[in-house]
């Protein structure tokens, strides 16, 4: 059992000393991995700080951008801190000016785009623009987590539509590739993109198994810890103690309960890999964790 998460995903709080007070008990958790998302505007010192905490203890941070994309994030020594910088596709529209972007910076930034149901044909030229302004990473997820099943291609496309979709991405892909690394979090959209590529490695790197509660952790604007973003079961408060302490006394409990596979993945070629799924979908679906992954390919195929 690991003593602390590996990765964790902090929602930035809006007060400078609720960011430091909190990000001061991150940076000394022992973690790996970083992501911040938010507004960053009008709160350079505190973050200034905690990048610079993250740096000195090897942690290696992730910006997430919601908003409006601060001045001082453009300094160098800042750049520095940073290992990506990850926009969201509105960064490639309206007046977003190249030139307000440095090169240093440019070799380390990410747009991330989850397709949908209403937007998944437009995913190309996206990625075109991306390309266009220098981006180095675009990051693929199938919709937003378990708040927006309705909305996943997987449950709403017609065939006639995903084969015209397949099409235009054969004519693109390589050109793409030269450009810019395509980072594809989910198994079906990596079988749109790479629809000749053995299973083993299109899945290489998409998912290895619900890792709430264990590698992964994710902490709320007030302090509160979650196993994960995706699954609404509180762990404990920073404001009273520790992340390590919250690993030890709480999240095993979590991670039995993510642990057993559900009865119908048992005998499935693909349980290697997957180990059954996201279970903050299933969980949110009935507050089951023994129920097959809802965006299961082999369950939506049937």
């Amino acid at each position: 059992m690991l003593r602390t998460p590996l990765r964790l995903e902090w929602d930035l709080p809006e007060r400078e000393e609720d960011i430091l007070s909190v990000g001061k008990k991150i940076i000394s958790s022992g973690i790996f991995q970083l992501a911040i998302r938010g507004a960053f505007e009008d709160k350079e010192k505190s973050i200034t700080f905690i990048l610079s905490e993250a740096k000195a203890k090897g942690i290696k941070v992730f910006l997430f951008l919601e908003s409006k994309y601060p001045a001082f994030l453009e300094k160098p020594e800042i750049q520095d801190l940073v290992e990506c910088f990850v926009f969201g596709p509105e960064i490639l529209e309206g007046d977003f000016n190249e030139q307000k972007l440095p090169v240093a910076l440019k070799k380390k930034r990410a747009v991330s785009a989850f397709v949908t149901k209403n937007n998944f044909e437009d995913i190309t030229s996206i990625i075109d623009r991306a390309v266009d302004r220098s981006f180095g990473r675009f990051i693929v997820n199938n919709f937003n987590s378990w708040k927006c099943v309705k909305d996943s291609i997987v449950f709403t496309i017609e065939k006639q539509r995903l084969d015209k979709f397949k099409k235009i991405i054969s004519q693109k892909i390589k050109y793409w590739e030269k450009n810019i690394e395509l980072v594809i979090r989910d198994f079906f959209i990596s079988s749109v993109f790479y629809p000749e590529r053995d299973t083993a490695v299109i899945t290489s790197g998409v998912y290895n198994g619900c890792q709430a509660g264990s590698a992964v952790a994710y902490v709320r604007q007030d302090g509160k810890v979650y196993g994960c973003s995706s699954i609404d079961i509180e762990l404990g408060d920073l404001k009273n103690e520790t992340l390590k302490e919250i690993w030890k006394n709480k999240a095993p409990i979590l991670q039995k309960q993510v642990s057993f596979l559900p009865q119908k993945c048992i005998s499935c070629a693909l349980v290697s890999w997957c180990q059954g799924g996201c279970r903050g979908r299933s969980y949110f679906y009935d507050g089951n964790f023994n129920r097959p992954d809802l965006m299961c390919l082999k369950e939506v195929e049937k």
